[in-house]
């Protein structure tokens, strides 16, 4: 007795499968029979990713890693992703906001959970710098200067530093004088 069949598997659909028996008998009988193996669906989770931006810019485009795809696998396959997205615009002060994923299908994958993640908004980085110097006792106090780097759109904010104290003393004064360049 002989057995054949003919099928091809998908990863997730109803397959069809037909198998053939053939005995080897006189006068040899053969019969066959077809059905259905349906493959469910591959399940995956979705989490948007964590990143932060800059109070007054716009908000980055928001990715999301995907966990439990086939090897080989990647964004691509999906079809219809989930949307990221979250209530913080350009003029959200700073703090945290959840970045909310919503909806997804695709016809070989089912989504069973979708993660937040969450955009930091911080204020421009911020660098003070003042310039050393020293002056004999007896001696008027100079003025000095220090430049504050950072700011938004690129600008320096000048500032006078006063001294007040003797060489090594940490105890400076910024006056209100604020060049931008």
């Amino acid at each position: 007795m002989t057995a054949q069949s003919t099928a091809f598997f998908a990863r997730q659909a109803t397959n069809q499968v037909t198998i053939t028996v053939t005995d080897d008998g006189a006068p040899p009988l053969s019969t066959n029979t077809t059905f259905n193996i349906i493959a469910p669906k591959l399940v995956i989770t979705a989490r948007a990713d964590d990143t932060s931006r800059v109070k007054g810019f716009f908000n980055p485009t928001f990715t999301i890693t995907y966990y439990g795809l086939d090897p080989g696998d990647n964004l691509s396959v999906i079809d219809f992703p989930p949307l990221a997205t979250t209530t913080a615009d350009e003029t959200s002060p700073p703090g945290t906001y959840p970045i909310v994923l919503s909806g997804g299908y695709d016809d070989v994958y089912e989504f069973a959970g979708l993660t937040n993640g969450t955009l930091t908004v911080t204020l421009w980085p911020l660098r003070a710098e003042a310039a050393n110097a020293c002056r004999g006792v007896g001696q008027s106090n100079q003025t000095f200067y220090g430049i504050l780097t950072g700011r938004a759109f690129w600008r320096q904010h000048h500032r006078h530093i006063h001294e007040h104290g003797h060489c090594g003393e940490s105890r400076r004064q910024l006056s209100d004088h604020t060049d931008l360049e």
